[in-house]
């Protein structure tokens, strides 16, 4: 069984960045040509707040385009799941691979995803939700049936989840 990606956050974060992106480098570009000398100090702080919120909605939505799976395949008979991402090769992961997994809830400001986090014995976490994907449900299904160890329900922010990465 084949699980594609949720179509409206992926194609929410490619607009994102086709939009947001060459405004990030106009202010790269043009702040370094203001001249501030008559600009209210309250300005000058909107316009930095602005920017940090740009840079972190740039930065944030490339790292989910990058790190999270875009698909899943199911192989019941070989026991695996194939994690499938946009731009690293895909993942397999052996059931005998699996030390447990978790329920998150993921909020955005207008929706809540539900979804699973998945840990294999090196550590190693993975996210499928609905928030990447277009139905985790198969997935919990598959990981229920073949008994893998459900550790209850788990915080989640990308934040941390992001800095967890990277510091491996």
């Amino acid at each position: 069984m084949t699980i594609g990606f949720n179509k409206y956050q992926f194609y929410g974060k490619i607009i994102i960045l086709i939009i947001f992106l060459p405004l990030f480098g106009f202010f790269i570009y043009a702040l370094p040509h203001i001249n501030f000398d008559d600009v209210p100090i309250g300005a000058i702080i909107f316009l930095a707040l602005i920017w940090m919120l740009l840079m972190l909605l740039l930065i944030l939505s490339t790292l989910q385009l990058i790190f999270l799976p875009k698909g899943v395949e199911i192989d019941d008979e070989k026991k695996t799941l194939t994690l499938k991402f946009l731009f690293t090769k895909s993942v397999t992961i052996k059931l005998a691979d699996l030390k447990e997994y978790f329920t998150i809830m993921i909020s955005t400001k207008s929706t809540n995803y539900e979804g699973i986090l998945i840990n294999n014995i090196s550590g190693k976490e993975y996210i499928l939700d609905n928030f990447n994907l277009a139905d985790y449900k198969p997935i919990k299904i598959f990981l229920d049936d073949t008994k893998v160890e459900f550790s209850g329900h788990k915080k989640f922010s990308f934040v941390p989840y992001f800095f967890k990465y990277f510091s491996k």
